[in-house]
């Protein structure tokens, strides 16, 4: 395949816009966007099934799959010494063509029809895979679609042309079989990055998955790459072009783990410079050429896989768009390109967190000086940039707040989504309306004037993921630390410095710990701070919340950290003792905080009308979110069915029903009985007790019945303030019904049951009723007192559990897995399962396996079942 080298064409801006009949193209109203739009929500995204006939006919053969983009325009506007454009044009192709790191590029330059001092007929030999182009050429060529064609030579009048540029060779190149577009600009960093991105993403041993860090930022919303890809050097305390600085940079640039990663994830791959740093005008004020050398030191670091739900600003300077994401390289025309590419950034990435797509930052390249003189200096402010760059202090916090809060419409196509977004952010002034029409031209002309497909849901590309906007999901913790042996001895005696040196390098208190089974061991412990737990688990779970918090017996030390550094909406205790009188749960171990966790959180946000419901879950419960969502009957992706409360069932047997409909009355009472208020118990086949011993002995085995659940219940059967939740019929007239107990590590509680939840749950907790007899009691009142015109005849529904008694199993990958895998369950070697449906809930499955195993498991429980069309 021959592809064009340089013919300049002039012609006249003036007679351009004339002859295209583009004197009504600018202006449009608002509602037309609303009325008139151009894509269909559940078309396929092929382009071969498209219903439209593409007018394109793509190559036989594609030279190249991967090609690099590059503007004349800038590199001529930003020449650091005056000269010739030929000249300055024959230095730029050069410099590309030594800067190739394989033959497998392609690159394309895109020129202005006229620039002085270059005569029309010029041509350059280059090498056959360097593309030197007009826009005037590729609408006398016919090669890109007529109407995209024409807004941008219609942008050629305007001041901010650089990006109509770039996206001309974004176009090009997908014309002509691009499957990977960099972007990248000429100049002292260009090599290395060049060569970087290849080595990173293509020259790797396994060729579908990556090594990569995953940084630790709790609930940050958006993450400064320099503090973390910088990390041990000066420059760390730098922040990338487009980052909110307000935002503030993390105190502590901390990884939780590496892992491999599969590249069919990822959307993105932004190289940081180590010697031409993209900052923003004041960034660039604090650099040195010395500071900037700096990070050219040290051990290799992996690439950053920036977590899912948080933005990162990725520039048009050195970043690769990968096939699932080459229809978000479109930059919009009505910002100058310094700040377009940034805005870019953050819009995409609204759009690849709902399909399951990150971003990833690549550090600057060990000891490499890119062949930049030592003499020159490496960043150099510019003040033309400094009226643009008060955006990114002015305008970015307000985009990321309308990106954080924009719903994505749950559609099959890309396009529709893309389309839904630009016109939104036109709606709320970021973009202009010109840019909503250019973004429809693009879709438009990728469609039917290139070979390119989108990308589709299911079939092992994008998973479309649920992000419950509607529900707080509340994290349950009954630890604030975790223990953790650091040292252990078998002769059974430690000398006092030795305990005295471990707990000096330890920083923390030491105990010592005997072993029953072995008399001569005796180990160290220290209670390790659960503090970075705790924010990767928000982490992980604002990846489908949209409302995370988390409350716990955490130290006010602790909730600094939470709240200051990784910005976690976190709650110690103190806030319920000083509401209530519930003092005794500061350091209960989870006997009965979670009720008041979970009766403060309702009270906390009843009253904000977006929110339905609280999720309370244990941090050690993973869910399969996708499957709670369907299970209920719901089929919106961005909120939680919110009409009934939802409970884990145990599988082998009904769970959370109503005792009073049990027609085996001897069944139902080895496990439910009646409390009086004179002292006495009775059972629903007619049985009473006079003392709490002969009851306990009548019922099923449960250990936490002798001391937390039957006395203390008794006591609440004497509080008068129980007289509205009291039975009404037959012999139990007067007293309280004790349903069977029931797992509670997960509770779903809708606003609209909030009042009378809080209200019955503060009895239970005056009385200090465990959990475990406490909440299938109170959520057996409220349906008591509830009346079917309200929305039914029953209130909750449950799914089941996933759980193992046997110690060999239970907390272990082997639990979770045999859940999952259906012929097992079949077979019924889960223990707790049932073989009609899949499981909601899995539990126990604690941090303290490590993180990146959690991560893991958390992963594949929450996404079974997501591949949807």
């Amino acid at each position: 395949m021959n592809l064009p080298l340089l013919n300049i064409v002039a012609v006249e801006e003036q007679q351009r816009s004339a002859s295209l009949g583009l004197d009504n193209w600018q202006r449009k109203p608002k509602q037309d966007f609303l009325r008139g739009r151009v894509f269909h929500p559940h078309h396929n995204n092929n382009n071969n099934n498209n219903n439209k006939t593409s007018r394109f006919s793509s190559p036989a053969e594609p030279l190249c799959q991967k090609w690099a983009v590059f503007s004349f325009l800038k590199a001529w506007k930003h020449s650091p010494k005056p000269t010739t454009t030929k000249a300055w044009l024959k230095t730029l192709l050069q410099d590309i063509q030594n800067s190739q790191p394989n033959q497998d590029w392609c690159t394309v330059v895109i020129v202005p029809d006229r620039i002085k001092g270059t005569s029309t007929t010029s041509r350059f030999e280059v090498d056959i895979t360097i593309s030197v182009i007009t826009l005037g050429q590729i609408k006398q060529q016919g090669g890109m679609s007529g109407e995209f064609a024409k807004a941008l030579l219609l942008q050629l009048s305007s001041s901010n042309m650089e990006a109509a540029y770039k996206n001309a060779g974004y176009l090009y190149a997908i014309q002509h079989g691009a499957k990977y577009i960099l972007d990248l600009d000429q100049g002292p960093g260009m090599v290395a990055a060049w060569k970087s991105l290849e080595e990173t993403m293509f020259n790797q041993t396994n060729s579908s998955s990556l090594d990569v860090d995953v940084p630790l930022i709790g609930a940050r919303k958006v993450l400064n790459s320099h503090a973390f890809a910088l990390r041990d050097t000066r420059m760390a305390a730098s922040w990338p072009r487009g980052y909110p600085k307000a935002h503030g940079p993390p105190q502590r640039a901390k990884l939780a783990f590496s892992k491999d990663v599969n590249k069919n994830s990822i959307g993105v791959v932004h190289q940081i410079s180590g010697t031409n740093p993209d900052v923003d005008t004041q960034g660039c004020l604090m650099i040195t050429p010395c500071l900037i050398r700096s990070t050219m030191s040290g051990p290799k670091k992996n690439p950053l896989l920036v977590p899912k739900r948080a933005f990162v600003p990725y520039n048009a300077k050195a970043t690769l768009h990968t096939p699932a994401t080459l229809w978000a390289t479109l930059l919009p025309m009505s910002l100058p390109l310094r700040i377009a590419d940034i805005w870019r950034s953050y819009m995409a990435q609204a759009l690849f967190f709902d399909l399951g797509l990150q971003t990833m930052i690549v550090p600057p390249m060990k000891n490499s000086n890119n062949g930049m003189p030592s003499k020159d200096p490496l960043c150099i402010p510019n003040t033309h940039d400094l009226e643009s760059d008060v955006a990114f202090y002015t305008q970015v916090p307000e985009l990321l707040r309308l990106l954080e809060q924009y719903n994505a419409v749950d559609a099959a196509s890309i396009p529709y989504r893309l389309e839904a977004l630009w016109i939104y952010l036109y709606e709320q002034d970021i973009i202009a309306e010109d840019d909503v029409t250019m973004m429809q031209l693009w879709g438009q002309a990728l469609l039917e004037e290139s070979p390119y497909e989108f990308p589709n849901f299911g079939d092992g590309e994008l998973v479309r993921q649920p992000y419950l906007r509607n529900v707080v999901l509340m994290g349950q913790f009954n630890f604030a630390s975790t223990p953790k042996t650091i040292f252990t001895s078998n002769g059974g005696v430690l000398a006092p410095e030795v305990i005295s040196q471990l707990a000096e390098q330890s920083g923390s208190s030491v105990q010592l710990k005997s072993d029953n089974k072995h008399q001569n061991t005796i180990s160290l412990v220290i209670e390790e701070d659960n503090a970075d737990m705790v924010a990767f688990w928000v982490q992980k779970w604002r990846e489908f919340s949209a409302n995370v918090e988390v409350r716990g017996p955490f130290s006010p030390q602790q909730l600094q950290v939470l709240r200051g550094e990784y910005e976690i909406d976190a709650h110690g205790m103190d806030g319920i003792i000083s509401q209530h009188h519930w003092n005794y749960t500061l350091h209960d171990k989870g006997l009965y905080s979670p009720i008041a966790n979970l009766v403060q959180s309702l009270e906390m946000h009843q009253h904000r009308p977006e929110i339905e419901g609280v999720m309370y879950v244990h941090d050690d419960m993973l869910l399969s979110i996708y499957d709670l969502i369907q299970g209920a009957g719901q089929h919106s992706l961005s909120k939680f069915p919110s009409d009934k409360f939802l409970a884990s069932g145990q599988g082998t047997r009904e769970s959370f029903f109503d005792p009073r409909t049990v027609v085996d009355k001897e069944a139902i009472s080895r496990r439910a009985y009646y409390v009086h208020p004179d002292g006495n118990y009775s059972k629903p086949n007619g049985q009473t007790f006079m003392d709490q011993t002969s009851l306990m002995e009548s019922l099923e085995y449960w250990p936490w019945n002798p001391d937390y659940c039957i006395p203390p219940l008794a006591e609440l059967a004497r509080d008068s303030r129980m007289d509205p939740y009291r039975e009404t019929d037959g012999d139990s007239v007067g007293s309280i019904l004790v349903p069977p107990w029931e797992p509670s590590d997960f509770l779903f509680v809708p606003m609209k049951f909030a009042d009378n939840f809080v209200k019955v749950a503060s009895l239970f907790l005056d009385h200090g009723v465990f959990l475990e007899c406490a909440i299938p009691t109170i959520v057996d009142m409220i349906r008591k007192t509830h009346t079917p015109s309200e929305g039914g005849d029953d209130i909750i529904q449950t799914r089941n559990l996933c759980s193992s008694w046997d110690e060999n199993v239970r907390n272990s990958n082997t639990m979770i897995t045999m859940c999952l895998d259906k012929e097992k369950l079949n077979q019924g070697n889960a223990g707790s399962a049932t073989t009609n449906n899949g499981f909601g809930m899995y539990h126990p499955y604690k941090l303290s396996n490590g993180l990146a195993k959690w991560d893991a498991m958390f992963d594949l429980v929450a996404m079974a079942g997501m591949a949807v069309d």
